[in-house]
């Protein structure tokens, strides 16, 4: 018997899109995770929780999550626990991985609305035969390196040197005035 929601948005990695399909009673609690204005409002708007301030170094929006997630998990009861569902929109692995680590080590009902999306990635970027190719099919939206590289199965390095190699072609640039994103040149 589930009575309570808490709900997990990765808005870095997923943006504003799954703030509109969330289907959420007034008991429930969203918390939104993100350093953008536009989100902010959103959330004063739908009254969910913007939890934002952190560094913008790498991964700071998912350790800040895991952390939120260990700290409301250590303040709640068996009972309460058993009786809460755990959702976490996000399409990156590691971070999916982490969190439903952290709900199993204490038995938490959990659920990622967003991982089927991952495995389409995965399935598509293998058809492709560089990881140039790769990472460009990737960008027909701008994207954040964090989610390129959640999405691509390449190391670090093998990321930045195809990110580099993108950047002096001028196949890629920042997205003007989000300086985290990435997008397609018009010669690309």
């Amino acid at each position: 018997m589930i009575v309570l929601k808490v709900i997990f948005v990765d808005a870095e990695n997923v943006g504003l899109k799954p703030l509109d399909d969330i289907n959420v009673s007034v008991l429930d609690k969203v918390l939104v995770f993100s350093n953008d204005e536009t989100v902010k409002k959103h959330c004063e708007l739908e009254m969910y929780h913007f939890l934002g301030g952190y560094p913008q170094n790498s991964n700071q929006a998912d350790f800040y999550i895991i952390a939120s997630l260990a700290r409301l998990l250590s303040q709640m009861t068996v009972r309460e626990i058993s009786m809460t569902e755990i959702m976490l929109y996000s399409k990156d692995q590691s971070l999916l991985h982490a969190f439903r680590f952290q709900c199993e080590l204490v038995g938490a009902n959990s659920t990622f609305p967003l991982e089927e999306d991952i495995g389409d990635n995965v399935v598509n970027i293998k058809k492709s035969n560089s990881p140039e190719k790769q990472l460009l099919s990737l960008l027909h939206t701008p994207k954040t390196s964090t989610e390129l590289q959640s999405i691509l199965p390449l190391s670090k390095s093998d990321f930045t040197r195809v990110i580099n190699d993108l950047i002096k072609s001028k196949r890629i640039s920042r997205v003007p005035n989000k300086s985290k994103y990435w997008m397609r040149s018009a010669s690309a």
